[in-house]
């Protein structure tokens, strides 16, 4: 399946902001514990949350089709990718409603959006970099910059990190490496 990104305009948005928003978001929630536990904020925002099987796809963000002229968001993630990849795929599309839902109200995301390196995807322009931002957002979501840094300082092992936070050995490692903490 094939799917026509729209052109989306791009607004940088810097990683601080990034940070700052995923962390205020989890604090006016009330949900300021580890794990975070994505399906909880989604609700909490509003947003329903659904698994189905999508081909090629690890998530979607978009207007409840029943009722197109509200602002009512549903969140589906991929029924077949593992515990923590639904976790992240959930994470990044409540990025893309808490950082974007101004520019669509769709955003399909291919697995390949959620491993790109927000380096190098940021210092393109419109979709690559709007993919950058709310891979940023999910990791800041789901790894909380303030706990992660009080953990990591404990001398938690990567394995035990990665299993505290309920996310991938990867998406920890690179989560230390982009907080300077390794």
């Amino acid at each position: 399946m094939t799917t026509q990104s729209p052109t989306i305009p791009y607004t940088p948005i810097p990683r601080r902001e990034i940070e700052d928003s995923a962390a205020n978001q989890l604090k006016r929630l009330d949900l300021y514990s580890i794990p975070v536990n994505p399906v909880t904020v989604a609700k909490r925002l509003k947003i329903e949350v659904f698994t189905g099987f999508l081909e090629s796809i690890s998530g979607i963000l978009t207007i409840d089709p029943d009722d197109p002229g509200s602002e009512s968001f549903q969140i589906t993630v991929n029924k077949n990718d593992s515990p923590w990849m639904k976790r992240y795929a959930l994470a990044h599309e409540i990025g893309h409603y808490c950082l974007h839902r101004d520019i669509s109200h769709t955003f399909i995301d291919p697995e390949i959006n959620l491993y790109r390196s927000n380096e190098s995807a940021a210092s393109e322009q419109g979709r690559l970099a709007i993919e950058a931002q709310a891979n940023m957002f999910a990791a800041a979501l789901l790894m909380p910059e303030e706990h992660l840094i009080r953990d990591a300082k404990s001398k938690m092992s990567l394995n035990e990190l990665a299993d505290k936070y309920h996310v991938s050995k990867a998406a920890m490692g690179y989560r230390l490496v982009t907080l300077g903490l390794v």
